[in-house]
């Protein structure tokens, strides 16, 4: 008869323990500070040869802020330069001359 109690009580503590507690809302309780939303910003690096520095300064010229560059693709005639505005969320497109003589800039929607 022992055996059927202990079991009994067993089972029935195994039951309790898997009931949530009252104050047990089953989510975790507000942060009593929100940090405010950070928007997505583009990291990027400095220029890197005069191709580079061409479109920065050119970039910086029309828009103004502080400019980065994402990433550079050499190619005959011209090459390719991504960048960024510190900032912002989208990317800038510009073909500039390898002798940096001549610059294209557009403007690329949110990647």
């Amino acid at each position: 008869m022992s055996y059927h109690l202990t079991f009994a009580m067993l089972l029935a503590g195994v039951v309790a323990a898997c009931q949530p507690l009252a104050s047990d809302t089953g989510t975790r309780p507000a942060s009593t500070t929100t940090p405010p939303p950070v928007a997505p910003v583009l990291a990027g690096r400095a220029p890197a040869n005069e191709a580079e520095q061409r479109c920065v300064d050119s970039l910086t010229r029309q828009m103004g802020g502080s400019v980065s560059v994402l990433s550079y693709e050499f190619a005959e005639p011209e090459s390719q330069v991504r960048l960024a505005v510190v900032g912002d969320e989208a990317s800038w497109n510009c073909l500039v001359a390898n002798d940096g003589s001549t610059v294209k800039l557009s403007y690329r929607a949110r990647d």
